[in-house]
């Protein structure tokens, strides 16, 4: 994992992603390959492909579910109409309560305009 954090320092994405899925071949139950992952691939504005990989660390520790990175990162796809269905889904149905404080605090401050408004709309149907 050493080797993977100083390519990330390195500014070596590419890199580092293809470590990270070459790790996860050989140990496929870690939670931090596929949570890292989703950092990188959110980094590139990949959303979706970011979600996938926070749904698949999720789904293998838990307590990811309540990671502000994580949140925060998905919370900034609901701007986006091609990210919000499922950024939607992850945020109430996949993570649930503790994502609300960070939508509100989103809907109120979020430097983006788009995040603000759809952190508002959630909030009303949540």
């Amino acid at each position: 994992m050493p080797a993977v954090t100083a390519l990330i320092k390195k500014g070596q994405r590419e890199a580092a992603i293809a470590s990270l899925h070459a790790m996860w071949q050989r140990s496929p139950k870690d939670a931090r390959l596929p949570y890292l992952l989703g950092n990188l691939y959110f980094d590139k504005r990949w959303w979706t492909v970011g979600m996938q990989y926070y749904h698949a660390a999720i789904a293998r520790l838990a307590g990811y579910r309540s990671n502000p990175t994580l949140i925060r990162n998905v919370i900034a796809a609901i701007g986006n109409p091609k990210t919000r269905g499922k950024a939607t889904y992850l945020l109430t149905k996949t993570i649930g309560q503790g994502a609300k404080g960070y939508v509100r605090t989103a809907a109120k401050s979020h430097p983006d305009p788009a995040v603000r408004k759809a952190a508002q709309s959630l909030l009303k149907r949540w």
